[in-house]
């Protein structure tokens, strides 16, 4: 499921380019590659519970916090994430940056000075959503080729 809300995702990201909507577009493709993120987050359960080995508490109980982190793939845990995953899938902490910047683009919208935005201009900006998308595009067939 996460991996086909990743595709979802990265095919807005593009449609949102093609009608100039730079910002909805980097949102999107955070999205895409947060979904991703979550997917991949799965296989490596046994690896991540050695970083989230806490309890954490939420309505209704008590459970590992590997589990919600995999669940909801916190965005103040995505570098975490991306790290643990680095060498089972190249270029994830890296990819995971630039979806982190293209979120915070997303709010912030671009800044010729460079204080709230690493992106000067919205054409900058659509250059890394498209990075961004053809990444977690890559990344799909390749897990699934591995799947198949």
């Amino acid at each position: 499921m996460r991996i086909e809300e990743a595709i979802m995702e990265a095919g807005l990201a593009e449609k949102f380019l093609e009608i100039g909507l730079v910002r909805n577009a980097a949102g999107k493709a955070f999205q895409a590659w947060k979904a991703l993120l979550g997917a991949l987050a799965v296989n490596a359960r046994d690896e991540l519970a050695k970083l989230f080995n806490r309890d954490v508490e939420v309505e209704g109980g008590v459970i590992k916090e590997v589990d919600y982190v995999i669940a909801l793939v916190p965005t103040t845990r995505m570098r975490d994430i991306a790290r643990a995953l680095e060498t089972r899938y190249p270029d994830t902490y890296a990819n995971t940056l630039l979806a982190l910047e293209l979120h915070r683009y997303q709010y912030n919208g671009a800044d010729p000075e460079g204080a709230l935005s690493v992106y000067r201009s919205d054409e900058d900006a659509s250059i890394d959503v498209r990075r961004l998308v053809k990444a977690v595009k890559a990344m799909v067939n390749e897990l699934r080729k591995h799947d198949a």
